[in-house]
């Protein structure tokens, strides 16, 4: 497999940042490092097994190499015994671990040692019906679209699976952890989501699902609320929150814009209205942590002011950069989902009795748009105060850790699962009544001291 030039792949413009994936499905979505690291380390230190290198895969390029994986290499030092009981353990089971997003579908496909071999990255084929889950919700009201719907999501899972097993070369059992927001999972499992999109908002299909179909076992994770899903759960798990004496915020800023609050003790969580803002939707391509970029470039040329109005001659027609031009409109999107996480935030923290977010010990980015924005860009055009700025950790896809911790370390133990969900409070923040006024003052880009 050629390696492909290092721009364009993640945004319609080029500005040589070198930020982009090798490949054009390496995407922000698995977004190597971060808690997924964090979790393939602590299983190769238990283990003390090397490392493996990775063949990358993508459902639209079908016509890339089916060729087989690579033998693993055995530990060194090992005696007979061990190297057969290694072998054995490593061919009987291997893992995959699948987050079903919005926008994009990842697969992430691990051998029995927990190395990783293989990743399967596609658009979410719901999109066609949508670019947000209300879109969708309100689409499924027709029960031959909830039905292709959740065709369509099957049909990526089934092929997913095919190429790794393919790719593995293995006749080992598979064991596949999924996990996803919660309208994604109910459209998944073909039920009808209308509940979700209709107040008082309530879900009556949050519970762990676990199925087993041949050679193929298979876990869904429990989910919080209706608007607070599965995906939220696995990255509260997966970054051990609930163990924790420090004060973690998790931010999840997707498509929906979810956040957690707490700590051992409690924890509170919500989700904001962000739209397709972070990921490119309201922008035709730019992703939101580029956007944040454009954002800071566009104050600091004196090309937009802080109430986020474009100078003569750029109001009227946009600002041309690189090969896109950014209009008023796509701006106006960008504010309102930055203004709904600020004031979500603050909103939050209020909510946990906090005089502030300097409290907080720790604030973790998930998704692809925690993995590449810039924390002191976040500031200064009001996403994030500088009181967080040294706080901030990159989680890359908090959801897939979650899942993949799920898969090699607590499979079939639903413990601290349990005692995730026991401990979590779901705010509505359109009830809360300072939400509003926050929500207004966040709007500005101004500097968040």
């Amino acid at each position: 497999m050629q390696a492909r030039e290092r721009k364009g792949t993640r945004c319609h413009i080029c500005t040589g940042c070198g930020r982009c994936a090798v490949y054009q499905d390496d995407l922000a979505v698995v977004a190597d490092g971060g808690l997924l690291k964090r979790w393939q380390d602590e299983l190769a230190a238990r283990r003390s097994l090397p490392q493996h290198p990775v063949v990358q895969r993508s459902m639209p390029q079908s016509s890339l190499s089916q060729g087989s994986m690579p033998q693993s290499p055995l530990p060194q030092g090992l005696s007979a015994q061990e190297d057969e009981d290694l072998q054995e353990a490593s061919g009987s089971v291997w893992v995959a671990a699948a987050d079903i997003g919005t926008t994009t579908i990842a697969m992430v496909l691990y051998d029995g040692w927990g190395r990783e071999r293989d990743r399967f990255v596609t658009v979410n084929p719901q999109t066609r019906f949508g670019a947000d889950v209300v879109s969708r919700i309100q689409a499924s009201s027709d029960q031959k679209v909830c039905k292709e719907l959740c065709q369509a999501v099957q049909g990526v899972l089934r092929e997913g699976i095919r190429r790794f097993k393919e790719d593995s070369g293995q006749t080992a059992r598979l064991r596949l952890a999924i996990t996803g927001n919660t309208t994604m999972l109910y459209l998944l499992r073909g039920l009808d989501p209308r509940e979700l999109g209709t107040a008082p908002f309530c879900a009556s299909h949050l519970e762990m699902v676990e199925a087993t179909c041949g050679d193929l076992d298979v876990v869904l994770m429990p989910g919080l609320s209706a608007f607070v899903g599965a995906d939220i759960l696995a990255g509260i798990y997966a970054c051990g929150m609930v163990k924790e004496e420090r004060l973690t915020l998790f931010l999840d800023l997707g498509t929906n814009g979810e956040m957690a609050l707490g700590n051992r003790d409690r924890i509170i969580a919500s989700s904001t209205a962000a739209g397709p803002a972070f990921e490119g939707g309201a922008t035709k391509g730019i992703w939101g942590a580029d956007m944040v970029g454009i954002m800071v470039s566009l104050l600091r040329e004196k090309c937009m002011d802080e109430m986020g109005l474009l100078a003569d001659p750029y109001f009227e027609e946009g600002i041309r950069i690189g090969g896109t031009v950014v209009q008023e409109s796509q701006i106006r999107q960008f504010q309102l989902a930055k203004a709904a996480i600020a004031a979500g935030m603050e909103t939050l923290a209020a909510r946990y009795g906090l005089d502030g977010l300097e409290g907080i010990d720790r604030v973790v980015l998930a998704g692809g748009f925690g993995t590449y924005l810039q924390a002191d860009d976040a500031c200064l055009v009001g996403l994030l105060p500088k009181s967080l700025l040294q706080k901030v950790e990159s989680a890359g896809n908090a959801a897939l850790a979650g899942a993949f911790r799920y898969a090699f370390f607590d499979w079939g133990k639903q413990e601290e699962l349990e005692q995730i969900k026991e401990k979590v409070t779901i705010v509505n923040l359109a009830q809360e009544g300072q939400f509003g006024g926050r929500y207004f003052e966040a709007m500005d880009f101004r500097e968040w001291e």
